[in-house]
Parts: C-alpha cells; structure tokens; sequence
C-alpha cells in the first residue's frame, strides 16, 4: 500500500489494519495460521515510501527494529512492580511457529487519551478525582487545551497530585499537567489537530498515528523523502494554489548538536 491509499481510507473512517486488508490481503481477519511462522515484520500497513533498494534496505532496517521490539518485550521487566520478566504469553512470529489452527485477530483500541478522563472527567479506576468534568468539557481539552464553562470562562488543565504511585494523592501537593507543548497531552500512538472555520465548525482533522521509530529509521535511508513526505501529508486535500500550502525542507527536520554540528 502507498501512504495515499492509506490516507485515502483512513479518511473514511477505515482502520490502518483494516484497510492493509482490502488492499492486499482479502478476508484477512478470518485467515487461519496453521503452525508456521510468519516470514517478516513488515511496515505499518503495509506502506512503502521508497522504491527499489532504497525500500529494501528500509525493509531490512524495519525488520531488524520490530525484531529487537518484541525480544524487548519478551524480555520484559523484571524490577517491575508485577514482576514481568521473560513474558511467556508473547512471542517473536518470525522465529517460532504459530500453535496450530491459529486464529488472526483484529486488535481494537480506543484512541482517547485516558489520562484525561482519569484525572478531570469521570475516572475508570480510583481513586476519583475532585473534578468529575462533563465529557464536553473533557473533550474540548482533549481537542485544543481550554474548555468554557456554562459562564463562558476560559479553563486549561487544572492541577494534577505530585504522588501518582501507587495511586493518585489528590490530597497531597499538586503540580502542572504534563507533557507540555501543542497536543502534549495526547497519547502518542494518536495525536490530532483541529481546523476550524469563522464559525466554528470544523473543516478538517489530521491524525497521526505512526510511531517515531518508522521516521526514524526512514531518515536513515533517505531524509529528502521524509521532507517530501512532511509536506505532502500537510498539504493533503488544499488546492494547488492554497494560501495554506506549506513547504518543508530537509533542514526544517533536522536538530543539530552544537558541539558537533551533527545532525539527528
């Protein structure tokens, strides 16, 4: 799949695993394993943004990294607080065979960053909090940092405890919420921004969804082409001659280290 197709739809409303499907791969959902393994980790559905042996050397790259991941994750944590060290109920696909009869899953996942319903709005686990938002409100935060109240006032983030482990002291001292900056306190697998017209009403939503090791590891092959593609998913759906039209160089993405002049 090309990122075009995959923005194509996922603007519909289509899911990126679900979408891989119609693409590539019919009825995957309903595809059984029959004890083998699966040959390599490919990239988040199945988007290629090079050609030739600049997408194979990507490949192999990705490959490697998602190997390293899940040896991670089955490794575990074993100083953790529930002692998750060599996790047994996770596997690494490429290299051991799948139990027989296999059945492929779809993975569903909500998105909204939980951290403000448990700390504003209305809490999934205790302890509750001294706020209990409506959604409305919770949602505007979610959406752009400030909600209004039924007067009309302008409200950010209230404070947060200090003490969050093993469970949130809001009788204790209190601090900023954090992470700062636009959209810190989206979770990063989902972050959004809203643009709304003179009236308020919205005229378009960009996600993201892709973890930073995919860039990562694409800039290492070609950081032209992640300048290219900066662009042309900031610029999807304006007319040619917008006024919105941005343009994004490779040193717009670039961080140099002041000792060395390197760049990263």
């Amino acid at each position: 799949m090309d990122r075009r197709t995959f923005i194509k739809y996922a603007s519909t409303g289509v899911s990126a695993v679900a979408a891989s499907s119609l693409v590539s791969k019919p009825g995957l959902a309903k595809q059984v394993l029959h004890g083998r393994a699966v040959g390599r980790f490919s990239t988040p559905a199945k988007i290629r943004d090079l050609h030739g042996a600049e997408q194979s050397l990507f490949n192999d790259l990705w490959h490697t990294n998602l190997q390293a991941f899940t040896q991670q994750a089955i490794c575990g944590d074993p100083w953790a607080k529930t002692g998750m060290g060599h996790v047994l109920s996770y596997y690494d696909p490429t290299s051991s065979l799948s139990p027989g009869e296999t059945q492929l899953a779809m993975v569903s996942w909500v998105a909204f960053p939980n951290r403000l319903n448990q700390y504003f709005g209305t809490p999934t686990t205790l302890p509750t909090n001294p706020h209990n938002l409506p959604p409305k409100f919770i949602w505007a935060l979610a959406d752009n940092g400030f909600y209004s109240d039924a007067a009309g006032q302008r409200h950010s983030f209230p404070e947060i405890p200090k003490t969050i482990c093993p469970q949130a002291d809001w009788k204790g001292p209190l601090h900023p919420f954090g992470p700062y900056g636009p959209r810190g306190w989206q979770d990063e697998y989902c972050e959004w921004s809203t643009t709304r017209n003179a009236q308020g009403k919205i005229t378009r939503v960009d996600f993201t969804c892709e973890n930073p090791e995919y860039w990562h590891v694409l800039w290492r092959v070609n950081p032209e082409r992640v300048a290219e593609l900066y662009q042309e998913i900031l610029n999807f759906g304006l007319p040619p001659r917008s006024p919105n039209r941005v343009r994004v160089a490779r040193a717009d993405l670039e961080l140099l280290d002041p000792k060395t002049v390197a760049s990263y």
